[in-house]
């Protein structure tokens, strides 16, 4: 089908593995083709198989899914990645965005963020949940304080707005809504903050207010 998403589970538990591959092929247009225990048969699978995003237990025996995920980044850079840990701990999700992360998400959550999640990295090439954004952006101890708003300096008030709403994932129509603008101004501006900050993604904007924020 055209427009399959093609899915590979890394999952080092047996029962969560086997349960989300379960819910997720009772969606359209999810295709699971395969489901492994540890880093080691992931990239033995890659070989062979070629998915547009694997789900990938940061947890896992004989290779971690972040070791998986920096020699996926490496030779298949095509191939979203999206974290599933039990942790919110900022350093690994750090981690993770630097190591070519496409998404990250907690276990804890409903099969409904995963798909919602698993959607938005294939369309747009990003996401990180919202409550995992605000702690980056305002709750990080010791690099952005406690703040109601942390701010990037170089960036103007309105700037800054949109940036907060790209890291949350929003698109120029969907900024444009929230912030009553059109979304050509919004454009604009995400044009202004990437020549800013020299980054070129969402991904890269994380990155960027992690390492430049207030402290």
């Amino acid at each position: 089908m055209e427009n399959e998403i093609n899915i590979v589970i890394a999952e080092n538990s047996f029962l969560f593995r086997q349960a989300l591959r379960e819910f997720l092929e009772r969606y359209s247009p999810f295709r699971i083709l395969a489901d492994v225990s540890n880093g080691r048969e992931l990239m033995s699978l890659l070989n062979s198989t070629k998915p547009d995003i694997i789900l990938l237990d940061i947890s896992m025996p004989v290779m971690t899914g972040m070791e998986a995920l920096i020699q996926i980044t490496h030779n298949h850079p095509s191939i979203k990645c999206v974290m599933l840990t039990i942790y919110d701990d900022y350093s690994i999700i750090e981690e993770a965005l630097q190591n070519g992360a496409k998404g990250f998400l907690m276990k804890e959550k409903s099969i409904d963020d995963l798909v919602y999640t698993v959607q938005r990295v294939h369309e747009t090439g990003f996401y990180l949940e919202s409550t995992l954004v605000e702690k980056i952006l305002i709750n990080r101890p010791n690099k952005l304080g406690t703040t109601p708003k942390s701010r990037i300096a170089l960036l103007s008030d309105r700037e800054n707005e949109i940036f907060e709403l790209i890291c949350k994932g929003l698109n120029d129509k969907e900024i444009a809504m929230v912030l009553h603008i059109s979304p050509h101004t919004v454009h604009s501006h995400r044009s202004s903050i990437f020549a800013k900050t020299q980054t070129h993604s969402t991904s890269q904007l994380l990155l960027y207010a992690f390492n430049n924020a207030p402290k």
